[in-house]
C-alpha cells in the first residue's frame, strides 16, 4: 500500500477558473486527487449504509479512478460503483 501524501493548495473559488485556464498543472492534479478522495469517502458512507446479509453487497462497493489530471468538466475523475449482480434487486425491490 502506498503512503498517503497530502499537500494543500489554496485557491479562492473566484480564482479557480483562471487557475484552470492557465493550465496550472498543480491545480489540475489537485482537483483530480480531491475527486478521487471524495469517491473513497463516499464508498465508506455507502458501505455503512448498505444492508447486509452475507456481506457481498457491501464488499462490492469500489472506487474506479479516472484521469490523474483535471482536463475539463466532461471528464471522469473517479467513479463509485457497486458491481454486485443483485444490486438492482436490493435497490428497486423484487
Amino acid at each position: 500500500m502506498e503512503p498517503v501524501v497530502s499537500n494543500t493548495i489554496k485557491v479562492q473559488l473566484k480564482d479557480l477558473p483562471a487557475a484552470l485556464d492557465l493550465n496550472e498543472q498543480t491545480i489540475r492534479r489537485a482537483v483530480a486527487v480531491g475527486a478521487l478522495a471524495g469517491a473513497h469517502r463516499g464508498r465508506a458512507v455507502m458501505v455503512r449504509a448498505t444492508p447486509t446479509d452475507q456481506g457481498l453487497l457491501r464488499a462490492s462497493w469500489k472506487v474506479k479512478p479516472g484521469l490523474a489530471e483535471f482536463t475539463g468538466f466532461s471528464e471522469t475523475l473517479a467513479e463509485l460503483i457497486n458491481d454486485a449482480p443483485h444490486i438492482a434487486i436490493v435497490e428497486l425491490g423484487a
